[in-house]
Order: C-alpha cells, then sequence, then structure tokens
C-alpha cells in the first residue's frame, strides 16, 4: 500500500514484515498509522496515544475507558483539544523527540566534509560562532533526555503489556534467557516520514501463512516452556560439530511441529522476492532510487529480490554487450552479425539496467544460511549500504537451522551471526533483540542504531558489537 505525500519524493522506500501477529503488522512496525485493515480496539489506539503524549498514563488506559463508557466521542475531542490530536488522528507526529536531536560533532564534521567534496563553502568556526562549538553537548543533553523518555516509555508500556494486547503473551516469548529480564516497549507509535521522509510504501503479502506460523511458534513456545529445554537449546546451538549432530528429542518433536510451515514460509518468501524484483524493473515511478528493509521472513524476500536482480543484471549485461557489438558491425558495414535469439521469457529485453535501481537495503534477523557467493551478488546490485543486523540471542532462528543441519552443513544463519562480506555491515542488535518476535516492536531503535538516514561514511566492513547499542553517545 503507498502512503502518499503532497509533495513528490527524492526516494521510495519498500518495507516488508514477515512475523505477524495479526495482519496489521504489515504497517503498525513501520511507524505509520494501519489502513489495511485499519486499529479499531479503541484500548490500542487510546494507548498509541498516550505512547506519544503522555506515556505514564497508558496504565490508566482501561480505567480511563471504563469511566468514559459510551462516550468515547467525547472522551477524543477532550484530549484533541488538550493535546492537538485525537487518538483517531495520531499522524503525522510532530512531536518526536528524535526532530528535536542536534546532530553531534562528528556527524556535523562528516556532512561538512561531504559538502566541501560537492564544492560547497561550508561556514567556518568563527562565522558560526559560539553555536557550533555547544552543538555537541546540547547533542548529548538532548539525546539522554529522550534515553530517558524512551525508558519511561518502556517501564509503563511493559506494566500494561498483557492488558493491552500488544504484545504477545509470555507463552510466546520463544527465546527468552533465564536470569533477569530486560523489559522491552510493547507498544512502538513513532512516524516514519517525519524521521526520514521519502515516498514509503509497505508491502502485504502471504498474511495467513506468516499469521500460522508466528501461531505455530507460539505452540512451540508452550511446548518448550520448561527453562531446562531452552538452556539445552541455548547450548546445542552454539556448540561444537558433535554437540550438535544431536538435538534433543523434544527440541526436534518441536521444531517438527512448525517445519512444515516454515519451509513453505521460506518458498513463497523467495517468490515473492522474484515477484518484487520484477515489479521494481517494470515499475513505472520514474527512476528514483530504492530502499529495500525488511525483518525475519520480510528480510529472506529482500535477499531473494536482491539475488533475483543480480541475476537480471548479468542478463541486461549480456544484451547491453551484443547491442555494442551490432552497432560497431553495422559501423564497418557488416550485416552478418545477429544477435542470439531469446532463450526464455527471463532474457526479454530489459529496459533499465537492475543496478541502478536499490539503494540501500537493510535486513533484520535474516532466515537464511550463510551464501557467499549469494550475498557478493547482492553486494554488488546494492549502490549504497548493504545491513545486517543480528542477534546471537534469537533461538527461533537457531532452531530451525538447526533442525536442518544436513542441508545447511552446520553454516552460520545470517540472523544470528555476521556476514564477512567485503562492503557488508553488520549490526549486532542482541541488546534489542531476544526474541524472533522482538522485531515487531524494535524496528525503529534497530534504524536509529545503525543511522538510517543519516550522512554515514562506512569502513569496507563494519561489524558493531552489541555493548556499543547501548552506549548514552550513540
Amino acid at each position: 500500500q503507498q502512503h502518499e505525500n503532497e509533495n513528490a519524493e527524492l526516494f521510495s522506500t519498500v518495507c516488508l514484515s514477515g512475523w505477524l501477529k495479526d495482519s496489521r503488522d504489515f504497517q503498525r512496525p513501520w511507524g505509520v498509522d494501519p489502513t489495511n485493515p485499519p486499529i479499531t480496539d479503541r484500548l490500542e489506539r487510546l494507548a498509541r496515544f498516550y505512547a506519544i503524549h503522555k506515556p505514564e498514563n497508558i496504565p490508566r488506559c482501561e480505567e480511563i475507558l471504563r469511566r468514559w463508557k459510551g462516550e468515547e466521542r467525547e472522551l477524543w475531542a477532550v484530549l484533541k483539544e488538550k493535546y492537538g490530536s485525537s487518538p483517531d488522528t495520531l499522524y503525522p507526529i510532530y512531536d518526536s523527540p528524535y526532530r528535536r536531536v542536534v546532530i553531534t560533532h562528528e556527524e556535523d564534521e562528516i556532512v561538512d566534509n561531504l559538502l566541501g567534496e560537492l564544492g560547497y563553502t561550508v561556514p567556518s568556526m568563527k562565522q558560526e560562532g559560539p553555536f557550533r562549538g555547544e552543538r555537541k553537548a546540547q547533542s548529548l543533553d538532548k539525546k539522554q533526555m529522550y534515553e530517558r523518555k524512551v525508558n519511561s516509555m518502556v517501564s509503563h508500556s511493559n506494566e500494561t503489556s498483557t492488558s493491552l494486547n500488544t504484545s504477545y503473551s509470555s507463552a510466546t516469548n520463544d527465546s527468552e534467557p533465564t536470569g533477569p529480564k530486560t523489559k522491552k516497549p510493547t507498544i512502538a507509535v513513532w512516524d516514519y516520514q517525519m524521521e526520514y521522509g521519502g515516498e514509503l510504501l509497505t508491502v502485504k503479502w502471504e498474511s495467513d501463512l506468516l499469521m500460522e506460523l508466528c501461531d505455530s511458534v507460539q505452540d512451540l513456545a508452550a511446548d518448550l516452556a520448561g527453562q531446562a529445554a531452552r538452556e539445552i537449546l541455548k547450548q546445542t546451538a552454539l556448540a561444537t560439530l558433535i554437540t550438535a549432530v544431536a538435538l534433543p528429542y523434544a527440541l526436534v518433536r518441536a521444531a517438527n511441529m512448525i517445519d512444515g510451515t516454515w519451509t513453505l514460509a521460506i518458498e513463497r518468501a523467495d517468490l515473492a522476492g522474484i515477484e518484487l524484483a520484477r515489479t521494481l524493473l517494470e515499475s513505472q515511478a520514474g527512476h528514483r532510487p530504492v530502499v529495500l528493509i525488511g525483518f525475519s521472513m520480510g528480510a529472506r524476500t529482500v535477499y531473494s529480490c536482491l539475488k533475483e536482480l543480480a541475476r537480471q543484471q548479468e542478463i541486461w549485461e549480456e544484451q547491453q554487450e551484443e547491442l555494442e557489438l551490432e552497432k560497431a558491425a553495422k559501423k564497418k558495414g557488416k550485416h552478418r552479425y545477429r544477435v542470439k535469439k531469446k532463450k526464455n521469457k527471463d532474457e526479454e529485453k530489459i529496459l533499465r539496467e537492475p543496478a541502478s535501481i536499490v539503494e540501500d537495503a537493510i535486513m533484520m534477523g535474516l532466515p537464511n544460511h550463510l551464501s557467499l557467493p549469494s550475498l557478493e551478488a547482492c553486494r554488488r546490485i546494492v549502490a549504497g549500504r548493504l545491513v545486517n543486523c543480528y542477534s546471537q540471542k534469537d533461538l527461533i532462528l537457531s532452531l530451525m537451522f538447526q533442525f536442518h543441519r544436513l542441508s545447511g552443513a552446520l553454516r552460520p544463519v545470517c540472523g544470528t551471526s555476521p556476514v564477512r562480506i567485503r562492503g557488508v555491515e553488520n549490526y549486532d542488535v542482541s541488546s534489542l533483540i531476544s526474541a524472533h518476535s522482538d522485531y515487531c516492536t524494535m524496528t525503529p531503535h534497530i534504524l536509529r542504531m545503525i543511522y538510517h538516514g543519516c550522512p554515514h561514511r562506512s569502513q569496507a566492513t563494519i561489524i558493531v558489537p552489541s555493548e556499543f547499542a547501548t552506549d548514552p553517545a550513540l
């Protein structure tokens, strides 16, 4: 679905969800108000409203609705008069904390260097006065204020996670480790376009299958409710070859519960990626660059799309070579040269170079074995950043790929380990993701952590360890 803007945008962002608790999660994690279908639950709408305007009121949402029962329209009118918006008209969110954060001194230097390389005159320190020198301190102070606000939202939203039904129940925390629990936000309300701009498109695909997969994982989590089984899984997923060959029977039986749905979801994600690549090639919306972002099976779709574009790029280069040979033959007066006959429909003339389409690609929790040739092809097709976000605590990915260990040959999984390929940026998001379902609510924080949409000059290969994710300077 396309979210239209009055002004023409210079780039498009395609967002793909791959893990759902309901069909609204095709849009909910991406900083938009779900419209297909919309959120009709007043309790969730009120909680999302207070998550932006007054997080401390989130635990009181049920009480407020009881007091205003039958007079919800009047309540909405009172909230709009007080805060300037109502739970039904929350977007655009002008009061986003990140919109008030001034860039750091290092980010300012990156922008200045880029402007200098483009030939623009950068104001000096004397011309700007004391503001430039104070910018770093102001930025850190405001970022610390934002961190405190987020922590407040986290603590309040966790108190009401069960009543609001905006996160999975305790049985669905499929891979939550033992020990002290880290509080995570259960309500992720933000505005993608206010923070990053551009044309935003969300893709709705295989909703029934994805929800069936998530339901199957809930059943698996209930079957593995014993903490001992989870400890065995953690040891198995990280053990040596001898230890990993034999999974405990309970885990094999649990993995077998979702194996059929999991395999089907992988196949459908691959097919969806091929169709997405063809759609991008045949798009009539101009030649604006496209940013692809996906998590879980959505990341698999992005990965499949990049592989298909890489394959189409090889065909395009062959076609260009044949055209050059034909032109050269015509110039020399030779008419005997003939272009090779098309072998199949896939080799029909490509009007746009596939390598000119994707600017950045971000894959979070990618369910795929590490394949160096395929990922190198993906790197060649992406003009800008290719980012792999992984979590070592994602035990669902570990379990399912351990279950298919014979075909996978114990290769690393992209969603649980770094991809050591030149030009691929790796971010360890283990501090944010302790269960595969966390991607639904932690997407905005991950995008901020990887500096999405910010001036960023990366090294050839970047691996960011998880301990830096909690650094206030970030």
